[in-house]
């Protein structure tokens, strides 16, 4: 598959040569351009591309696979020799990255005018219809950012319900506790859909293009408002996990679900509020719409064209730094009260800590691409041009692709990410704890209570009694008892 795309981009890259140089001997007019041009174009739409997508979408498993399974090796480094096994699978991903951005970058070449080598002007044809294939182009170069993205969720949402959902079945005895694996499939199926209608919308403007059907406004307008609707959800989704997991850590405290609930509050009344205006817009030809934000270069116009969609999303911009900082500040305050118990701030980290440091790092990273896809809005980050020329026919700016477009498409997957990461970290720590935070706590201290002992005096118990075969209570309820008794936050206050 990848080969084939890889000969395709080469073959197209030679094709543009041969034929610049037979258009010196030949002088090929503007009508025979226009035709090797558009059979150029066409073959790309419908074979190039899908392969490119196919591929797209593997990388995206590979990096989820690769990502999930260095997670493990770091959650259990005893388990597998950690140097060995972390080089071959980033080697491994690392050629499979250089693979694909070669196909990537073959692609970008064949369906620029710098391919073909053909200087055509806008007053060269009055009607020139290859060109138009600049509309699918913007539309499908975000699409392989999504379709990568969407090969990560795709991995991880399998994964989540094959170890965490799925085992987890029979443990369900009210309808809260199927709130979390509901909300995770639901922000999956949200995905999948807003990924259908990105396709969607490049099959419809290729289609257009190749067959000439009808393609009316309003049919435009129907997966502009699906795609606003969608992502929209997800976000709001998305900040309800963030706040909950902070809930969590915080102990369900009142202040902390008091501000969750007007974060969460607000942002949904602004998301309902700017979906309704783009609506209304779209809907409405007759109506003219105020752009606030002139520097806004989206393809599809999601928050940057008015103040409503800006203030939903700084807003949740917002809600995931103030989240981030206070789980930040519960992990620091937690090895805090561990190393003064232990009275050794160079102890190896319990299995809590470890989930803790994953909450925050993985928070700092989300909040810095909310970051970026705030300023993106007010700030060219950067852009592709497909054809330098000034004579060319491309109309100023529609020939520009920017960062925002492309996270425009990411954003719809990375809301679904997070969460899904967040909550999968969750549930192995939950797994791991009967033997990972009873061991690592109770031989820590042991071996502390053992060092400050007098010699030839009698040795220490252990904190938690042996267990008998005759005991039914579970090894994890002794462990919450004892650390409970010492102040100590819990793997099972988190879940």
């Amino acid at each position: 598959m990848t080969s084939n795309l890889w000969n395709l981009g080469t073959i197209a890259l030679s094709s543009g040569k041969n034929l610049y140089e037979d258009r010196r001997r030949i002088c090929l007019n503007d009508t025979q351009q226009y035709d090797v041009i558009r059979a150029h174009f066409e073959s790309i739409a419908t074979t190039a591309a899908p392969m490119l997508l196919l591929e797209s979408f593997t990388m995206g498993s590979i990096i989820a696979c690769v990502s999930l399974a260095s997670f493990l090796l770091w959650l259990r480094p005893h388990c597998f020799p950690r140097v060995p096994s972390k080089s071959i699978l980033w080697g491994l991903l690392v050629m499979s990255l250089v693979h694909w951005a070669l196909s990537l970058h073959q692609f970008e070449s064949a369906i620029t005018n710098r391919s073909l080598r053909f200087a055509f002007s806008r007053s060269s044809l009055d009607w020139f219809y290859p060109y138009d294939y600049i509309n699918a182009w913007r539309v499908f170069l975000p699409l392989v950012t999504e379709t990568t993205l969407f090969g990560f969720v795709t991995i991880l949402f399998l994964t989540s319900v094959y170890t965490c959902f799925w085992p987890m079945r029979s443990q369900w005895r009210s309808y809260f506790q199927l709130i979390i694996p509901a909300t995770a499939t639901v922000m999956y199926v949200q995905s999948l859909i807003h990924w259908v209608i990105s396709i969607r919308f490049y099959v419809l403007e290729t289609t257009y293009l190749i067959q000439l059907e009808d393609l009316t406004p309003l049919i435009i307008w129907k997966l502009y408002v699906a795609l606003l609707t969608l992502f929209s959800l997800n976000v709001v989704l998305s900040d309800a996990v963030v706040m909950w997991r902070m809930c969590v850590v915080w102990d369900r405290t009142r202040p902390a679900i008091a501000l969750s609930g007007v974060f969460l509050g607000t942002t949904l009344a602004l998301n309902i509020a700017n979906i309704v205006l783009r609506t209304s817009r779209l809907l409405d030809d007759a109506r003219e719409e105020v752009q606030t934000n002139l520097n806004a270069s989206e393809t599809i116009s999601i928050y940057g064209k008015n103040y409503v969609g800006l203030a939903a999303m700084f807003l949740s911009l917002a809600s995931n730094l103030l989240a981030t900082v206070l789980v930040a500040t519960k992990a620091w305050l937690y090895r805090r009260q561990v190393s003064l118990h232990l009275r050794s701030a160079g102890h190896r980290r319990t299995l809590v800590e470890r989930v803790m440091v994953l909450l925050v790092e993985s928070g700092v990273v989300y909040t810095a691409i909310w970051l970026i896809y705030c300023v993106s809005f007010f700030r060219t980050i950067d852009r592709f041009v497909f054809d330098a020329d000034d004579n060319s026919y491309f109309s100023p700016g529609a020939s520009i692709i920017t960062a925002v477009s492309h996270l425009d498409a990411a954003m719809a997957q990375i809301t679904t990410i997070y969460p899904l990461a967040t909550l999968y970290g969750d549930n192995v720590q939950t797994r791991e704890r009967d033997y990972a935070v009873t061991v690592t706590f109770e031989v820590d201290v042991e071996r502390s209570t053992a060092a400050a002992q007098p010699e030839g005096s009698k040795p220490a118990q252990p904190i938690v009694p042996p267990h008998s075969k005759d005991d039914n209570r579970p090894a994890i309820n002794e462990a919450k008892h004892s650390e409970s008794e010492s102040g100590e936050v819990t793997v099972s206050d988190w879940v």
